[in-house]
């Protein structure tokens, strides 16, 4: 969709890409969601996306569920995404903290993802990218093994995009 998008549409403003970026997410929670109902053996399956497209030095990311993106700047990693989960939202409230929602039996319940559902929210985030940065999208199958700050020191310690993540499976 997206590359279907980047050859069809001249205009590539903010609206546009932000309006893209939803409707290529809808368009995939289409499709999952009516090959769960049409059979059996894939009855309940979803997923979590988060995708990012960078134009003009700006970062475009759209997220459903808890994969997330982070960005190395400098030494640093920060977390850019918000989680659509249970203890995401405790943590918003105040009622938990990281700490303790690393720790949480319920960590692990997201709010959405696509496919069980027809309809999803896709939460929308921009960033002004500079020289050296890197935006790292992973799954929890990432984010909840490594911490924010080591995935910033792999990312600034190895050299070729698929050494990091060759790197980061590894760790």
């Amino acid at each position: 969709e997206l590359h279907r998008w980047w050859h069809k549409v001249p205009k590539r403003d903010r609206e546009t890409i932000e309006k893209t970026l939803r409707r290529t997410i809808e368009i995939a929670n289409r499709s999952i969601y009516q090959k769960a109902r049409e059979s059996h053996e894939h009855h309940g399956m979803g997923t979590t996306t988060t995708l990012a497209l960078v134009l003009d030095g700006d970062a475009y990311i759209a997220q459903v569920g808890d994969s997330r993106d982070y960005l190395v700047r400098g030494n640093k990693a920060r977390q850019l995404t918000k989680d659509q989960s249970f203890v995401q939202r405790l943590i918003d409230a105040g009622r938990m903290t990281k700490k303790e929602a690393e720790q949480s039996e319920h960590r692990n319940i997201i709010l959405q993802a696509l496919g069980p559902e027809e309809k999803v929210v896709t939460d929308l985030y921009r960033l002004k990218l500079e020289s050296g940065d890197y935006l790292v999208l992973c799954s929890d199958g990432l984010s909840n093994q490594i911490s924010a700050e080591e995935i910033g020191r792999i990312t600034r310690g190895s050299g070729l995009p698929s050494e990091i993540c060759e790197t980061l499976i590894e760790e």
